[in-house]
């Protein structure tokens, strides 16, 4: 997960993804700048499908057996979750969303099992923790419509704005 998240900052912040990021925003600029946007895209894709196939070998690796039931909609559901609660369009809203769905999900699956406290045993009824999912994803759309992040990076390593790199250039 570091090197995919170590990769994607990279490439985001580099000629490539500047120039992925103008044919999103405007596709006919981007070609008036001498943007290839088909090619651009053809990378972005090709990177993204590399980290995709590697994250479903280790996670078939993890299982052990592929199974369709494997990937019926319980993961496809935390997949969507956490591009909501996270937002889209940054990699700290991608990052703050997994890491949010992950420990709130984790937490509840633990609660379903039980936990003792105090030699009494507390447990959630099977199901809830999709309930409580669906909920946050809910509250999230309504008071936060762009997600955690809402666009925006965290500050980090200064990486030239395209104006910098303008006038660098």
């Amino acid at each position: 997960a570091a090197a995919a998240i170590w990769a994607a900052w990279v490439y985001q912040n580099s000629h490539f993804g500047l120039a992925l990021r103008a044919s999103r925003e405007d596709e006919v600029a981007a070609r008036a700048l001498a943007v290839n946007v088909i090619r651009q895209r053809l990378i972005g894709f090709v990177i993204s499908a590399f980290f995709a196939g590697l994250g479903g070998v280790l996670l078939g690796h993890f299982l052990g057996t592929l199974r369709i039931e494997s990937f019926y909609l319980d993961l496809t559901f935390l997949t969507f979750a956490m591009l909501v609660v996270g937002g889209r369009g940054s990699l700290t809203g991608a990052v703050a969303g997994v890491v949010t769905i992950t420990a709130l999900s984790e937490g509840l699956r633990q609660l379903e099992t039980g936990i003792a406290i105090a030699g009494a045993n507390f447990s959630i009824p099977a199901g809830f923790a999709e309930v409580v999912l669906a909920l946050v994803m809910l509250l999230t759309l309504i008071f936060r419509p762009k997600g955690l992040a809402s666009g925006r990076e965290l500050p980090g390593p200064h990486a030239p704005t395209a104006n910098e790199r303008l006038r660098h250039d």
